[in-house]
């Protein structure tokens, strides 16, 4: 290997992260298999005789987007995921894994007016090839020290991405760089051939600055909020983030951003800052501001007095008290009679042991959001079982105290969830135990009021193939997914929709597999079939209404000669 490879994996060695693992353990149960040695083993299916599996012969025209991850990356970093498709099958097929090659970008991250590397996290995101298939985003960030890359040139950040391939970097400055330079968004194609590539990721030379100073309705400064210029119709933040001057400063109250040249309308977010945590956040449009005498931007701000609310969470119908649920308040309407600033605000607050809490919060409308814990303990009070409260989702118009009066807020009663109950069996009635059956929240709107503030959750079957999972109101994907060892396939239930507090009972029927078979192949001119990369099928299909979405619909891993079986169900 030659010296300069040598020092290209040493340097890529010292500024890729390695990526974490996780593992979990299946329930102990006795294991339900797919096997058969004649068609009649098999209800409707076929027998695999060279396999001894159950197959469905056909199905109706799936459509696949497949995700590859390899097992390790040749940098030591973490493996660069591949997505390929869309396939079309119809019952079980063959279809090998080409893997694209990928390839170490490397450059530096600066500024004309720095003589050092700038802090930051680098984001590099594929555009979406397929419709609706995941999106994937490489991120890793810029080296305190500059780094002598092969070519003799610095490099202060490192990433391994998929060759040939547009892609969106962002550059968000980090730290003391941070209050100088705003976000830095770029296109860039990744070309491949060679060890690596450099793009250097570059700011321009200068930026529009906003200057200003923040007063309160007695004209004094007010220190240590927070401002950033913030893009009307993303919502993206598009400067340099500041924070007033200090009043010990010969300029308290004053701040600058600088503004990303490319941005399009702006307003300036100002919010809590280091003096004023829990100050509302307020949106000021330039187009309104007022020079003073120094020609600096006069941003009028309310200085709003806080309330303390008290309330208490309890189980609807029930004066226990709920502790460890936590109360979300958000409020768009916080109102200042004397500037007629209108303001937002939030705050988080967890109720006690006796399902009380407090909040310090502004006069206004809020929306709260009351979410149990996930876990109460039973009867005894010793052992954790899965909560069966619900999600709580209220409007109310909040407002001061009389004088002397103390702030009293009502008690929320979270309402019980629905339950989603039943059995998971074979086609020829076998009950299938250690499998996981979960419910992934859509987080619809519109379905409850607190819909979009569903949880996910998830459980495993018993002995006999039985389970209780519950779940807030509104909709979900539900998947079934029998022990990888036993040969049977997931069973999906799309936008399955729960809408009142009540036990549904189902039997989730796992039938025979589509197979789709094949091998692994890495990139290159050797093209090395390739163990141990995970691989997961999403089935991409359209919704009543026209929405075109992904499902995961299969995982395996390849075997040591790179080949692999995806089980795939023949409907869902």
């Amino acid at each position: 290997m030659s010296a300069s490879r040598l020092e290209m994996r040493a340097l890529i060695a010292g500024l890729l992260a390695l990526a974490g693992a996780c593992s979990f353990s299946e329930p102990e149960a006795e294991l339900v298999e797919n096997r058969c040695s004649a068609d009649a083993d098999c209800g409707g299916a076929i027998c695999d005789r060279a396999v001894g599996m159950c197959v469905t012969p056909s199905t109706p025209t799936l459509r696949l987007a497949v995700e590859v991850t390899p097992a390790s990356d040749p940098t030591g970093g973490t493996p660069t995921t591949r997505v390929l498709g869309p396939f079309e099958i119809e019952g079980p097929g063959q279809q090998d894994l080409t893997l694209a090659p990928s390839i170490n970008v490397i450059g530096d991250v600066r500024w004309a007016g720095l003589d050092e590397a700038i802090q930051a996290t680098v984001r590099f995101t594929r555009r979406p090839e397929i419709e609706a298939a995941p999106r994937v985003t490489k991120e890793t960030t810029t080296v305190p020290v500059p780094v002598e890359a092969a070519d003799g040139m610095p490099a202060d950040y490192a990433v391994r991405v998929l060759a040939d391939r547009e892609y969106d970097i962002v550059v968000e400055p980090t730290g003391e760089h941070a209050a100088l330079l705003p976000p830095l968004r770029l296109s860039r194609p990744v070309p491949g051939g060679g060890d690596f590539v450099r793009i250097p990721l570059t700011y321009p030379d200068t930026f529009p600055a906003l200057r200003g100073v923040v007063v309160g309705p007695d004209e004094e400064a007010v220190s240590g909020l927070q401002v950033q210029a913030v893009e009307v119709e993303s919502g993206r933040v598009v400067s340099s983030t500041a924070v007033t001057a200090p009043a010990s400063s010969e300029t308290p109250g004053e701040f600058e951003v600088h503004l990303d040249p490319g941005a399009a309308s702006f307003v300036l977010r100002i919010s809590g800052g280091p003096d004023e945590p829990l100050y509302p956040t307020l949106l000021a449009d330039p187009a309104y501001f007022f020079p003073d005498e120094t020609g600096y931007a006069r941003i009028l701000v309310p200085m709003l007095s806080r309330i303390t609310y008290r309330g208490r969470v309890t189980p609807k119908d029930d004066a226990t008290g709920v502790p460890n649920a936590v109360l979300a308040f958000r409020s768009v309407d916080v109102y200042d009679d004397t500037t007629g600033v209108t303001s937002s605000f939030r705050t988080t607050v967890t109720t006690g042991p006796s399902g009380t809490f407090e909040a310090e919060i502004y006069p206004g409308t809020y929306d709260i959001v009351v979410t149990p814990p996930p876990e109460m303990r039973d009867a005894s009070g010793d052992e954790p079982v899965a909560s069966t409260l619900g999600v709580l989702f209220e409007t109310l118009r909040i407002l001061p105290p009389a004088m002397g009066d103390e702030l009293v807020g009502q008690t929320f009663e979270l309402p019980q969830r629905a339950r989603l109950g039943g059995t998971v069996q074979t086609s020829d009635g076998r009950q299938v135990p250690g499998t996981t059956v979960q419910a992934v929240a859509l987080n619809r709107p519109g379905e409850v009021p607190a819909a979009p503030y569903n949880r996910s959750s998830d459980a495993v079957t018993d002995a006999t193939g039985q389970f209780t999972l519950p779940l807030d109101l509104g909709s979900y994907d539900v998947t079934v997914k029998p022990p990888a060892e036993s040969g049977f396939p997931w069973r999906i239930a799309p936008a399955m929709s729960f809408g009142s507090s009540t036990v549904i009972q189902n039997t989730f029927e796992i039938e025979a597999p589509v197979p789709l078979s094949g091998t692994v192949i890495g990139p290159g001119d050797e093209a090395p079939a390739l163990a141990g990369a995970e691989i997961r099928a999403w089935v991409i299909f359209e919704e009543d209404g026209g929405a075109v979405r992904a499902l995961p619909v299969a995982r395996t891993t390849s075997r040591e000669d790179g080949s692999y079986t995806l089980l795939l169900p023949s409907r869902f």
